[in-house]
């Protein structure tokens, strides 16, 4: 069903659209693949023509992978046009810590001009800027912080944004959960300290003043939403993305048929661990839970199954790599058969950001998931018990999976509450028409405008 049906509201000529980002979601593969795809789907059905502006240069892709992706855009329907990234840009300098730079930055006083920040997206956005006229776009959706930087000079049309959490985010949460230099009262730490919160302060107000140029935000976590109004800003609002169901009807009897494979029960982890949550997640999982495991089952009681790319695994973990009990398989897609033989989803994220795809996903496939309670912060649907087992530390969490891998009927019954959850609260039949509402409101004034 297109945008304009789904709101009973046939007043709406077609529009052309673009997206806009530094890189292409690889479809199907998780989080923006799942969700861009429906979204560029629902606007063309309903007659729109959608382009996707594709800032090229900032992350590295294989060739291979990047055509593929390209092909699988273009059937949707949509045009892909790659824009090089400019260059030859003056890259912003280290700060200098002194006392007097750090009171600065405390009052507001210094700088935090995002140009400054991030020079090649905002000085490409005027190359972006003449795409877009000469595409006589109605309406711009930027797509996260790439996104919206990359849109910086547009200021034609509407613009709705969509992003999961600002930069400034992680850099607070590597200081707390993996910091670069040990923990203790030293001078080494001390300064580390005081730059990561000068630059946190300097990343935060830099991304306040990129929020601002939006017409409207979606924020992925109702927490960043809250935040984002206590600033001052009017324009955001909580917006789960959508997440199709993958499993499908018969996931019940699809996971029966795998988990019989299961000679010992399955654990398994899902994610790519150059990521930032994953690497928060690694001291947890293989300084805690796992030797907690161990010494409380035994090496030969279950398996513990690791999903994603795993190339920047630290060195100090590198031994888990010859364990008998610890599996590493990579990027494995699809990951539905993965998800519906494991008896236990395992996530250890501690930070608390937003919305863990991954456990989502899960939610989907009824699997019975045992998580640290911090990721109830993005997902405030979740209920301890009910269709999900939250620990606070990795104490708690032990306990949870062994108390869910000595009981079937307590994982069946998180299993279907939690598949109950996904499709009353995650599911993308529940999502897409809030933010297909929220497109369709921004796309009438822009028609009214015209």
């Amino acid at each position: 069903m297109g945008l304009v049906q789904q709101n009973e509201h046939n007043g709406i000529a077609a529009m052309r659209i673009a997206t806009i980002s530094c890189a292409l979601p690889i479809i199907g593969a998780g989080a923006g693949g799942n969700w861009l795809p429906l979204l560029l789907s629902e606007m063309i059905a309903d007659g729109h023509e959608v382009f996707h502006l594709l800032g090229r240069g900032k992350y590295a892709v294989k060739e291979v992978e990047s055509n593929e992706n390209h092909r699988l855009y273009t059937e949707l329907g949509a045009t892909v046009i790659p824009v090089d990234l400019i260059q030859d840009v003056p890259q912003p300098t280290a700060l200098k810590s002194t006392p007097l730079s750090f009171l600065k930055r405390m009052a507001g006083i210094y700088s935090h001009d995002p140009a400054l920040i991030w020079p090649r997206e905002i000085a490409t956005s005027k190359r972006i800027a003449d795409v877009l006229r000469r595409l006589n776009v109605d309406f711009v959706v930027p797509l996260a912080m790439d996104g919206m930087l990359l849109t910086w000079d547009w200021q034609d049309t509407p613009k709705i944004a969509i992003d999961a959490e600002g930069p400034h985010i992680n850099t607070l949460i590597k200081w707390r959960y993996i910091p670069e230099v040990p923990p203790g009262p030293s001078l080494a730490f001390a300064k580390y300290s005081y730059q990561t919160w000068t630059n946190y302060i300097r990343m935060k107000n830099a991304y306040l003043e990129v929020l601002a140029r939006q017409d409207r935000i979606f924020l992925q976590g109702p927490h960043y939403a809250d935040w984002a109004t206590k600033n001052g800003l009017k324009n955001a609002i909580y917006c789960a993305t959508p997440v199709p169901d993958f499993a499908g009807d018969s996931w019940q009897q699809d996971r029966r048929q795998l988990q019989e494979n299961n000679q010992i029960p399955q654990i398994t982890v899902v994610g790519h661990l150059d990521s930032t949550s994953s690497q928060t997640s690694l001291p947890l999982l293989f300084d805690e839970v796992l030797p907690g495991l161990l010494e409380r089952l035994g090496p030969d009681s279950f398996h513990l199954n690791i999903i994603g790319r795993n190339e920047r695994l630290p060195a100090r973990y590198d031994h888990w790599r010859t364990h008998p009990a610890v599996k590493f398989h990579g990027a494995i897609t699809p990951l539905t058969p993965s998800l519906l033989s494991a008896d236990i989803i395992l996530v250890t994220v501690p930070g608390p950001t937003g919305r863990r795809m991954r456990l989502v996903h899960a939610l989907s496939h009824g699997c019975c998931v045992v998580a640290h309670q911090n990721n109830h912060l993005g997902l405030p649907e979740l209920t301890h018990g009910n269709d999900v087992l939250f620990g606070k530390n990795g104490k708690e969490i032990i306990q949870m999976v062994i108390n869910a891998l000595n009981d079937s009927k307590l994982r069946i019954r998180i299993g279907n509450a939690a598949h109950e959850t996904f499709h009353k609260h995650y599911s993308s039949k529940v999502r897409m028409p809030v933010i297909l509402s929220n497109f369709h409101h921004a796309m009438t004034a822009s028609a009214k405008n015209k």
